[in-house]
Formats: structure tokens, C-alpha cells, sequence
């Protein structure tokens, strides 16, 4: 089949019929020589086509910037589904770490457990204090004690934690005075407290001590086991509870 070719744009036609047609056309046909620009242009990698047709089937199939752009897209879709994925798992790493903190807390909060006694209203003479047991050298792993009465105030014991300093077993009590009695009598009877320089007595909520209280040389020299101590304490203050009626 003999093509027919247009010299002014080498356009091509099977006919004759069809080059004269297009020869003859309103809108005349360009010298590519003269005239850069084509009817039928790729915006992306500016080759020229003949025909609208050739022009839509290089876009859709082999124009190479269009490629690359479409392959740009595509890793960005998978690149930004990977870092939604890590994003997931930084949250779900950040609540593990939120709830080990809420364990710790919670292990220590069990530690330092407290007791609450009510306080009598209207009964100035009552003095509200918090008994505890100390262990002051918990860092050298020893079993020295402490039995006391502290303030209220939570900023005093809380610096005392963060010294790692103390090691307390509460428990609140509605007069310090009359449950140091039950202590002293309790204890002195059965163990043996090892206090090194700590001397051992019951100190009163305004951090006095009574004079009754005082320790003698060979008073609480006695070492006891922490679990008994512990176990004994817990019954003193819930007998003493028992005995005001609470």
C-alpha cells in the first residue's frame, strides 16, 4: 500500500484522497521546521505526534515522565502506610511504658500500705498522728527498725522516699499516746531491735518524745524478723482499733 506524504509536515495518508484533504484544510499544517509547537504535545516530556490519537495512546502507555511519576506516587502510598504501621506501634510502645509505671507505682503504693483510723470530731486532746515502722538502712540490705509516730505531712515523707531513706509501714491512728503503750509493752517482750546509731522509740506526732519513752542502754537492743515485726504491728493497731470502737 503506497502512503502519501505531506511535505509540509510529513504527515502520512493511505489515500491520495486523504493528503489532498488535508492540504486543503481551513487551518493550515505547520513546517515543523519552522514551528516548534504541535497541536498534539505531551505536557510532560514535550514530544510532538501527528494525530490526537498517537498523542493520547503515547500518554496512557509509553511516555516515560508520566511512568516515573505514577511509580513516585505509588512508593509514597506504601512509605506512607509503613510510617502509619510505626506510628502504631510507637503508641502501643508508649501505653506498655504507661502501664509498667502503673505497676511500679502500684508495687511500691502496696509497700507503704496505710490503715486509716477516723479522727474524732470535737475532741481537741486527740492527737492524730501516723504510726510507722523504718527501715532507715534499706540500701545496706540490713533489718534495723523504727517504730514512730510522724506528722501528716506528705511533702516531709515524700522527700524521705526519694532519699531512699526509709522504708515505712503505716498506719493511722486516732491518739499516738495511747497506742505507743501497747507498742512498747508488745515488743519489748518478744524482740530483739538492732538500731545501730537509730535509737529506737516512739515518737510523738509534733516529733517529741515522751520522757517514759526514752530508751534506756540496753532498750530495743533486740533484732526481730521483718515479716513478725510487720505481722505484730498490724495487730496492735487493728486491736487498738477494735478497742475505741472503730
Amino acid at each position: 500500500m503506497s502512503n502519501y506524504i505531506c511535505t509540509l509536515c510529513n504527515s502520512t495518508f493511505t489515500t491520495k484522497y486523504g493528503l489532498n484533504k488535508h492540504i486543503n484544510k481551513k487551518i493550515k499544517c505547520f513546517t515543523e521546521k519552522t514551528d516548534n509547537i504541535s497541536k498534539f504535545q505531551c505536557d510532560s516530556c514535550n514530544k510532538c505526534f501527528t494525530t490526537n490519537q498517537t498523542l493520547i495512546k503515547h500518554i496512557a502507555i509509553s511516555c516515560p515522565i508520566i511512568k516515573n511519576k505514577e511509580k513516585k506516587k505509588i512508593n509514597t502510598d506504601n512509605m506512607q502506610g509503613q510510617i502509619d504501621e510505626l506510628k502504631e506501634m510507637v503508641n502501643i510502645l508508649k501505653n506498655t511504658v504507661d502501664e509498667l509505671k502503673t505497676m511500679v507505682i502500684d508495687t511500691i503504693s502496696k509497700k507503704t500500705e496505710t490503715i486509716y483510723v477516723p479522727k474524732l470530731i470535737g475532741d481537741k486532746d486527740i492527737i492524730t498522728g501516723i504510726i510507722y515502722l523504718i527501715q532507715p538502712e534499706e540500701l545496706l540490705k540490713t533489718n534495723r527498725y523504727k517504730i514512730g509516730c510522724s506528722t501528716k505531712n506528705d511533702l516531709s515523707r515524700v522527700c524521705s522516699y526519694k532519699k531512699n531513706s526509709r522504708y515505712l509501714y503505716i498506719a493511722e491512728c486516732i491518739n499516738p499516746y495511747t497506742l505507743e503503750a501497747n507498742i512498747k509493752s508488745i515488743f519489748n517482750n518478744k524482740y530483739i531491735l538492732i538500731a545501730g546509731r537509730e535509737c529506737h522509740c516512739v515518737v510523738i506526732a509534733d516529733g517529741t518524745v515522751p520522757q517514759s519513752l526514752k530508751p534506756t542502754p540496753m532498750e530495743w537492743d533486740f533484732e526481730g524478723d521483718e515479716k513478725d515485726i510487720i505481722n505484730d504491728f498490724v495487730k496492735i493497731v487493728n486491736d487498738y482499733n477494735n478497742e475505741v470502737g472503730i
